[in-house]
């Protein structure tokens, strides 16, 4: 660990961002939440790099939103060696050398809890997965996550599907067998089921080439693209700015729909968002203005 990522976890109030896009976009909207404790004058966001794990979950933040004089972004690379990321990573709570462990608020396993401001703890490692926080800090973080698509560059592709209905199918990592009993899995039937109402010739947009390929055919799709296409902030703001955005229960998706919403578009939500996690209730990927979808999760 540099001297200078020591420093920030020792002085400042601490994020910790992880997993992609979508997840990151929670974590983010919670410390921006935390500047409004009159006891937090900065706050952090550091972004873990995991080498081992698959590139589009490595999204770094700080690359695409602008740090100001109250939040900024820092990166922690660590490698492939076991033994170094033992002793580099500040998660690390086996490492009786690790200061920071004492200082840590993790609140992973309950995703959708927002935990209080501790005095002596400045690190903050969790998922904040709700909508009652985003909407709390949307007057801050609405008009960078805005500025940011406006400013990054739009690729020819891109451009010329704004504006079309979108379908987002999400599978991957949410095929195996602990994510499918309490995520879910989204079943053919959800898809068919609003077949009519998409009725456009829609675009799909998914992480697993293979899996949509048959969805398309279902919903009667004119293209399918994947990650190798456009990474997940295009595929962002290709959802953002879609006439009607059906999402799936990725939370890349809920920011998706809910920026749709902000722009005056159409969105469709699948409720509920997830088949079964401790915690989970109806408000909590409550999208005000978005229609719903009653999820059919594969068994």
């Amino acid at each position: 660990m540099s001297q200078s990522i020591r420093e920030i976890l020792r002085t400042k109030k601490v994020v910790i961002l992880h997993g992609g896009l979508g997840n990151q976009l929670f974590q983010w909207s919670y410390g921006i939440g935390l500047l409004k404790s009159p006891s937090v004058k900065e706050v952090k966001f550091l972004s873990m790099r995991r080498n081992l794990v698959p590139a589009h979950t490595q999204f770094e933040l700080g690359k695409f939103i602008q740090s100001d004089e109250l939040s900024s972004f820092a990166n922690l690379n660590l490698e492939h060696s076991k033994i170094i990321r033992f002793l580099k990573d500040p998660l690390e709570t086996r490492n009786p050398l690790n200061s920071a462990r004492i200082r840590i608020v993790n609140t992973t396993n309950e995703p959708f809890t927002n935990p209080e401001i501790g005095v002596s703890r400045n690190i903050y490692l969790g998922y904040y997965q709700n909508t009652f926080q985003v909407e709390s800090a949307s007057g801050q973080t609405l008009p960078k996550i805005t500025n940011s698509m406006r400013i990054k560059p739009t690729g020819t592709l891109e451009k010329s599907i704004f504006g079309r209905t979108i379908v987002h199918v999400r599978r991957g990592d949410l095929l195996t067998e602990n994510h499918r009993k309490s995520l879910g899995v989204l079943s053919d039937n959800y898809y068919s089921e609003l077949r009519n109402t998409i009725a456009d010739d829609p675009i799909v947009l998914t992480d697993d080439l293979n899996e949509a390929a048959r969805i398309a055919k279902i919903i009667g799709a004119s293209a399918v693209y994947g990650p190798e296409t456009f990474d997940a902030f295009e595929s962002l703001r290709i959802m953002s700015n879609a006439k009607l955005l059906v999402t799936a229960n990725s939370t890349l998706s809920w920011w998706g729909g809910y920026l749709g919403i902000a722009n005056g578009n159409s969105v469709i939500v699948p409720s509920p968002f997830f088949r079964e996690i401790k915690g989970l209730e109806v408000d909590t990927f409550r999208i005000v203005g978005a229609s719903s979808q009653k999820s059919d999760f594969i068994e």
